[in-house]
């Protein structure tokens, strides 16, 4: 599906623009769950633990050192995601961090498992970060002092709710 919107728009780097522009409603709950989160790493939690509400055979992982988090998508048996979907989650991890601390943070790195297309710029505008190609994973790696970063439109009661809902159709999957 990826390649033929590729082949019909045009736009090699569709992945990208998707996920710059598409509706938050299109994310669904899982959008409104992040985005009431109290802190950037309490979202990228929440975003694995609801994974299966997007994708039931992905895998979403959030792993922490001493200095920085990482955001990873794998796909069954540790197999990297092509290209334009990488592309579309990395700038989605990107975007809702943003909307959620309300800052232009950027990520210490950003990796994709694919080459370098051609043209990078709408990569450099879009992580305003180091982006490795090839490394064989799709991940950003954000430093601890944003994942610490409070969300100001945090909103505790309606995560409660949110995060209820989510759990019924966790359940029901």
């Amino acid at each position: 599906l990826w390649q033929h919107a590729v082949a019909v728009s045009g736009d090699d780097n569709i992945g990208i623009h998707v996920a710059e522009t598409a509706p938050i409603e299109s994310f669904e709950v899982i959008a409104y769950t992040l985005l009431s989160s109290s802190t950037l790493r309490d979202a990228y939690q929440r975003a694995c633990r609801y994974q299966r509400l997007i994708h039931e055979v992905t895998d979403l992982t959030f792993t922490e050192d001493a200095e920085e988090g990482v955001l990873q998508h794998m796909l069954p048996g540790g197999k990297s995601v092509p290209r334009h979907p990488a592309e579309f989650l990395a700038t989605s991890w990107v975007r809702f961090g943003r909307l959620i601390i309300g800052d232009e943070w950027s990520p210490r790195l950003v990796a994709f498992a694919h080459a370098a297309p051609k043209d990078v710029s709408d990569h450099a505008r879009v992580f305003k970060a180091p982006v490795m190609f090839a490394s064989g994973r799709t991940a950003i790696h954000v430093p601890k002092s944003i994942l610490d970063s409070r969300n100001p439109q945090a909103d505790m009661g309606l995560l409660n709710v949110l995060e209820q809902y989510a759990d019924v159709l966790l359940k029901q999957m």
